[in-house]
Order: C-alpha cells, then sequence, then structure tokens
C-alpha cells in the first residue's frame, strides 16, 4: 500500500453486558469529531440489528499520514482510554485498500 492510496479501516467492538449504551454514545461522539479530521474521506458507525453489543467502524483516509495522525490526536486517545473498560477484547482495526 503506497502512502498516496486511500486507507480504509474496519474495526469491530464488543460490549460488556450492560455497556451497549455507553459504549454506542462514545462511539457516535468520537465519529462526530473525527469526521471533521481533513484527511477522513468518511466515518460510519454501526450497531449490529441482532446483537446489541456488536458495534463496527467503517472509516476512509486519504492516506496512511492521515490516519495515523488521527491516531494521536488527544480525544481518539481518550476515547480509546474510555472505552477499554466498556469492552471484552482487545482492540482490534484492520487497514485495508481496495481493489476495485
Amino acid at each position: 500500500m503506497g502512502s498516496l492510496d486511500k486507507v480504509y479501516v474496519f474495526s469491530n467492538y464488543r460490549s460488556l453486558p450492560g455497556s451497549e449504551e455507553a459504549l454506542g454514545s462514545a462511539m457516535r461522539r468520537l465519529a462526530v469529531k473525527l469526521r471533521t479530521e481533513s484527511g477522513c474521506c468518511f466515518l460510519h458507525v454501526y450497531a449490529s440489528v441482532s446483537d446489541p453489543a456488536h458495534f463496527m467502524v467503517h472509516s476512509c483516509w486519504t492516506d496512511e499520514d492521515s490516519l495515523n495522525a488521527a491516531t494521536k490526536l488527544p480525544y481518539v486517545v481518550r476515547f480509546l482510554d474510555l472505552i477499554q473498560p466498556l469492552i471484552n477484547h482487545q482492540l482490534n482495526a484492520v487497514f485495508m485498500s481496495r481493489l476495485d
């Protein structure tokens, strides 16, 4: 993946029982802020229709540099700290480039 390629990020989150609302709310607040960053092409937050504990984020960034810069923003670091006690797994994100 070259530095000029768009980067697509897919990340899954599973909340602990009783933390669904707090996690969803935190994710929506983060999305509003991240969408305003210059390198963000789009960012969508999804909730499973069959499992209230399962959330997903799909975003697109103009390049790897803009994505890396976003991950270091103070409010992103705070978000990651905030959600740790709300989820039952390690953070997991997949970085992809489009084939078509």
